[in-house]
Formats: structure tokens, sequence, C-alpha cells
């Protein structure tokens, strides 16, 4: 997967925000060394979901549109990990 950039506008801006999550997290947890990425195909089209890590060691995951061919995604929303979530992306990144 080439995920190039990530997709801002008021609306994703202030979705992540009631998350308690910024963009600089949001960032940091798409394209740090240990982020796990999977696809959800559980809504009409295929969401990409990334599991990852901030810089102050936040475990999130943000739910990003299927990326355009030029390597952009939309973000839908971040939020922290559930404790079950956490418990599988360290499975899955070690």
């Amino acid at each position: 997967m080439d995920l190039t950039g990530l997709l801002w506008d008021e609306a994703n801006q202030a979705h992540i925000a009631r998350h308690e999550v910024t963009e600089r997290e949001v960032v940091e947890a798409v394209f740090g060394a240990g982020a796990v990425f999977a696809l959800d195909d559980s809504h009409r089209r295929g969401r990409l979901l990334a599991f990852g890590t901030t810089a102050a060691g936040r475990h999130l995951l943000v739910v990003l549109d299927e990326p355009t061919s030029s390597g952009t995604a939309y973000v839908l929303t971040a939020r922290p990990m559930t404790t079950k979530e956490r418990l599988e992306y360290e499975e899955a990144a070690k």
C-alpha cells in the first residue's frame, strides 16, 4: 500500500477533536514505524484501518477512506484504541 498523505477538512478535524485526538497524532500514528494496517470491508466501500502509536505513546485507531490513485486518504475518524485493540496491535507489531 502506498499511502502518501492524508486529506483533511473542517468536518474530520472537528470529529477527531471530539475524541481528543489531534491531526499531528493521526499523522504520527499512520506514518510511524510501528503502524499496522487492515482492510475493513464491512461497509459498502472498503475502509482502511490504521493502528499506530503517537510520539507520546498514545495508541490510536485511525479509520481512512480508500486511498486515491495518488495515495492520499480521507480521515474518517481517529480515536484511542480499546484495550482489546491495543493488545491485538501489540501482538501484530511484534
